[in-house]
């Protein structure tokens, strides 16, 4: 089979490719990449372990529960419900205190649970839930591990 040749540009073209620099749509969902706001909730047990979601079946990605704002919610709604979601544990938006911001990222820590399920796990599922160590939100192969290196230590816990 003969092989193709390219075609050379005219001496003189002036089209050059020019390197996108605004804002993409993630060819996945269809967002706006850093336009679009989130919340998430912090929940430590009594060994300083916090409630994480892999993302899907990726044991290596753990993050906190979270997700992005919907249209008319607020960061501490967007929290109750991606809460709620991803892990069957029940907030009020009086047990929620922010802790942190970060350009459009919000984390609150719940106070209080209005009610904690049996089983932990999201609905549809999303991810598996599970108590990991700060360090395991902080590594490099956590999607969020600069949000996460940021939040411990503000709060202490790096």
């Amino acid at each position: 089979m003969p092989r193709r040749r390219s075609r050379a540009r005219p001496a003189g073209s002036r089209h050059r490719a020019v390197p996108h620099t605004g804002p993409r749509a993630s060819s996945r969902t269809g967002r706006i990449a850093g336009a679009q706001k989130g919340a998430a909730v912090l929940i430590l047990d009594k060994q300083m372990r916090c409630l994480a979601i892999s993302r899907g079946d990726n044991r290596k990605d753990w993050n906190l529960p979270g997700g992005y704002t919907e249209p008319g919610e607020s960061p501490e709604q967007t929290a109750v419900r991606e809460l709620y979601e991803e892990t069957g544990i029940m907030v009020t938006l009086s047990n929620l205190e922010h802790v942190y911001t970060h350009g459009t990222a919000n984390v609150f820590i719940a106070k209080d649970y209005f009610r904690w399920p049996d089983h932990l796990q999201s609905e549809p599922f999303e991810g598996h839930v599970a108590w990991k160590p700060v360090s395991t939100l902080c590594s490099p192969s956590s999607t969020f591990h600069q949000h996460a290196q940021r939040l411990f230590a503000q709060l202490g816990l790096r």
